[in-house]
């Protein structure tokens, strides 16, 4: 009994030996082609939080970043926002109050809408009426011709 135990342990630590190359050799392969850790936590978020294809999820959080370091100083909720609308898709207030909400947790949709209109007077969120609606989307998503 006690050396089938063995065998047993020892055939984990195999396959934790091997789990554990192939995440060192994943990672080399990341750092090669210039992803860095912040990017994938941001990317992994969105996935988790919006169900986000991982490819999107990695191009929205090299949005999110390039953003966040040429601002400094914004609030949680901003920066949920910023988030939020990293996919370069048009929402209105409710949508990205939902999305706001997947990330944080909770979210006002006054609260959203204000900070939309601060984001909106700093240049980094633009809006589009329609009839019965405002839609929003990141600046940086039209100035880079991102797609939408």
């Amino acid at each position: 009994m006690n050396s089938e135990v063995e065998e047993r342990l020892e055939k984990i630590e195999q396959l934790l030996e091997k789990v554990l190359l192939k995440i060192n050799m994943l990672e080399e392969k990341l750092r090669l082609m210039g992803i860095d850790s912040s990017e994938l936590r941001i990317a992994n978020m969105l996935v988790s939080a919006l169900s986000l294809p991982p490819i999107i999820a990695l191009e929205s959080s090299k949005r999110v970043l390039e953003i966040f370091s040429a601002r400094t100083g914004l609030d949680e909720i901003s920066k949920a926002i910023i988030e939020s609308l990293s996919t370069c898709e048009k929402l209105s207030v409710s949508e990205i109050t939902r999305r706001v909400r997947a990330i944080r947790g909770k979210a006002s949709r006054r609260i959203i809408a204000e900070k939309l209109e601060i984001l909106e007077d700093m240049g980094m969120v633009v809006s589009t009426k329609l009839p019965n609606k405002h839609l929003y989307m990141l600046a940086r998503c039209i100035s880079r011709n991102w797609k939408s």
